[in-house]
C-alpha cells in the first residue's frame, strides 16, 4: 500500500497450532528460545495481502449522536488464506467473527474494532478475495443491557465512568479517556433491559458533548466545556503563499482571534471542500425537559419572524436541576438560531502531501484550520473548526481522508490559555 497502510488481525494461533507457534515436545517447534511465539492472541500482519481499506469513524455535525465506527478491508484470498474451511491455511481455525483487528497509517492507528463478518467471493477465473467488515467497541456496548439498578446523583462524566465499570459492561480500564463534564445529573433509575450505548449517548446529549471509540479503540468522553485540545498544525488550504488574501480570521469566525500563519504550520492541499448555508443547523425555538423535571423553552422571534419555526427538542434529559435545562436551551437558541455557512467536509488526497503521519494522526475532537477561495475568486475564508468525523478510502494506488467539520465560533474560557483565556472573548460554558 503506497501510503503505508498496515492491517493487522488477533488470531489466537495456539487453539490450532500453525509452522509459528511453540508446540510442546515438538522437535522443531518445541525449542525455548527459538523463533517461535507461545500459544495466545497476537496481532498478524496482513498487508501483503490487502487490496482496499475503507474506515469511517464519527458523526457528520456537533447535533448528531456518534455512530458506531466502521471498517471494510478487502484481502486477496486466492490461496485460501482466509477460508475458514481449509485446513492447510496458516489461521485456520481463526478465521471467524469478532477477532479484534487495527489498522494505521505511517504509524498512526486509524481504527480499532472487531471484525463482524468474513464474506468469501470466489471467481471461477481464480480472482478470490475475503472481503471483512469490522466495527469499534460501540458494539459492544449496542449489545449490552442494563440489570435494574438506581444510578446516584454525580456528574456527566462520572455517570460515564460508572456505567462502564458495571458488571455487566466491564469496560477495560485501560481503554478510557474520560473528561470532566460540567453537567450534574439526578440519580435514576435504571430499568433492566436498557440499552447500554443508548442510555450513553442520553448522557452524550445531556451533556452536550461526545462519547466516541478512537482510533487507538479507546472509549472518549469529551464534556461541553472540556478545555480545547491544541490547534493543530496541519493547515487543510488552498493557498500555500502567506494567506495576505484572506479574511484574517474574520467571516464568519469574527469572534475568534487569527490563528495563523504560524511558522510550524504544516500546509496541506485539500482536494474537494463541501460548504453548506441552509436550514440543517437552524433551531430558533429550543425545547429542553428533564425525567422528573420542568421544561425550558428559548425563543428568538427575530429569527423565527426571517425564517419559519424550527425546533430543536430535547426532551426526557437527565440533568439534576431546572437551572441546568434552562442554561442548556439558551445554549443551544444562541449556537443555532441563525444559519451559517458551515464547511461540511474537506477531502485530503495523502499521496498528494509530504505529511501523511501528521494527517493522519488527526483525531475526532481536534481543532483544525481550513482556508479555502471559492474558485479563487475574492478574498479567501479561514475558519477554525472541529473534527467530528474521519473517514479513509485507500487502494493501492490512491488515499484519500475526508473530515466531517463543524465550525468554531466560540470556545470555552481556558483559564491562563494565551488565546482562549481572554475575558470578553471566550465563553464561560455551560
Amino acid at each position: 500500500m503506497t501510503t503505508d497502510v498496515r492491517v493487522e488481525i488477533g488470531f489466537d494461533l495456539g487453539a490450532s497450532p500453525g509452522p509459528t507457534v511453540f508446540v510442546l515436545g515438538d522437535p522443531v517447534q518445541g525449542e525455548l528460545d527459538s523463533e517461535f511465539v507461545l500459544a495466545g492472541e497476537l496481532f498478524y500482519d496482513v498487508t501483503d495481502a490487502v487490496r482496499s481499506v475503507s474506515v469511517r469513524r464519527g458523526r457528520s455535525r456537533r447535533l448528531d449522536k456518534s455512530q458506531t465506527g466502521s471498517a471494510a478491508v478487502t484481502l486477496d484470498n486466492r490461496l485460501r488464506t482466509f477460508d475458514p474451511l481449509y485446513s492447510a491455511g496458516p489461521y485456520f481455525g481463526q478465521i471467524k467473527p469478532r477477532r479484534p483487528i487495527r489498522i494505521s497509517v505511517s504509524g498512526q492507528a486509524v481504527f480499532t474494532g472487531l471484525i463482524e463478518d468474513w464474506n468469501l467471493d470466489y471467481d471461477l477465473s481464480g480472482d478470490s478475495i475475503a472481503s471483512v467488515s469490522c466495527v469499534d467497541g460501540f458494539v459492544l456496548l449496542a449489545g449490552a443491557e442494563f440489570t435494574a439498578h438506581t444510578a446516584v446523583a454525580e456528574l456527566s462524566s462520572e455517570r460515564v465512568a460508572s456505567v462502564l465499570s458495571r458488571p455487566e459492561v466491564a469496560w477495560p480500564a485501560g481503554l478510557r479517556d474520560i473528561a470532566t463534564g460540567s453537567q450534574a445529573l439526578q440519580a435514576d433509575v435504571v430499568d433492566g433491559g436498557t440499552n447500554v450505548l443508548n442510555y450513553l449517548q442520553l448522557v452524550e446529549e445531556t451533556e452536550v458533548g461526545s462519547i466516541f471509540v478512537a482510533a487507538d479503540g479507546v472509549l472518549t468522553f469529551k464534556g461541553a466545556n472540556t478545555p480545547s485540545a491544541a490547534i493543530q498544525d496541519v493547515v487543510l488550504t488552498d493557498n500555500f503563499d502567506p494567506p495576505t488574501n484572506y479574511n484574517a480570521g474574520v467571516s464568519y469566525v469574527a469572534a475568534l482571534p487569527y490563528v495563523g500563519p504560524a511558522a510550524a504550520d504544516i500546509l496541506v492541499p485539500y482536494e474537494g471542500v463541501a460548504v453548506e448555508y441552509g436550514t440543517e443547523t437552524l433551531f430558533n425555538r429550543v425545547i429542553v425537559s428533564r425525567v422528573n423535571g420542568g421544561t425550558a423553552v428559548a425563543d428568538d422571534e427575530a429569527s423565527r419572524a426571517e425564517y419559519g419555526v424550527s425546533v430543536l427538542d430535547r426532551s426526557g434529559q437527565l440533568s439534576a436541576d431546572d437551572a441546568q435545562v434552562s442554561a442548556v436551551a439558551d445554549y443551544l437558541l444562541s449556537r443555532y438560531k441563525q444559519p451559517e455557512v458551515r464547511v461540511r467536509e474537506m477531502t485530503v488526497n495523502l499521496l498528494a502531501t509530504q505529511s501523511i503521519p501528521q494527517v493522519a494522526a488527526i483525531e475526532i475532537g481536534n481543532l483544525l484550520r481550513t482556508r479555502y477561495t471559492p474558485n479563487g475568486v475574492g478574498a479567501g475564508i479561514e475558519q477554525l473548526a472541529l473534527v467530528e468525523g474521519v473517514a479513509h478510502a485507500s487502494t493501492p494506488n490512491s488515499h484519500r481522508v475526508t473530515f466531517a467539520l463543524d465550525p468554531v465560533t466560540a470556545l470555552p474560557f481556558e483559564l491562563d490559555n494565551p488565546t482562549w483565556g481572554v475575558l470578553d472573548l471566550s465563553i464561560l460554558g455551560l
